[in-house]
């Protein structure tokens, strides 16, 4: 969710409303992905630069050539990450809508296999 430049916190009810619109409409845009949902978090802009020494502004610095982005998903830590600063290699807004459609697969694809 993209806040304007500048708002880098949030207070304990703007957070609970922001997490609740977007558990509210996630299905309209991810038709099922709600109940798949096993452990939510919202990160602040703050809390994302803090733990991932990145900025969560839209493009905030070009990729320089080469730089491969990180995988989507941690093995390690069972993460599915999304958004801008992972793969599929891209600088910008589809880049986010199309590594969590690519996250949303993998889930998938797992949630299958644990099945059978």
């Amino acid at each position: 969710m993209l806040f304007p430049r500048g708002v880098d916190e949030l207070d304990v009810l703007e957070r609970a409303r922001v997490e609740q619109y977007m558990l509210d409409h996630i299905d309209a845009l991810l038709p099922g992905f709600l109940p798949t949902i096993h452990y939510q978090r919202f990160i602040s802009p703050r809390e994302f630069q803090k733990l991932h020494n990145l900025n969560s502004s839209v493009t905030a610095a070009i990729i320089p050539p080469g730089f491969q982005k990180p995988d989507n998903y941690d093995p390690d830590r069972d993460i599915y990450y999304v958004g801008n600063t992972v793969r599929p290699t891209c600088e910008h807004a589809t880049s986010a809508v199309a590594s969590g459609l690519r996250a949303a697969d993998m889930i998938h694809k797992s949630d299958i296999r644990r099945r059978t």
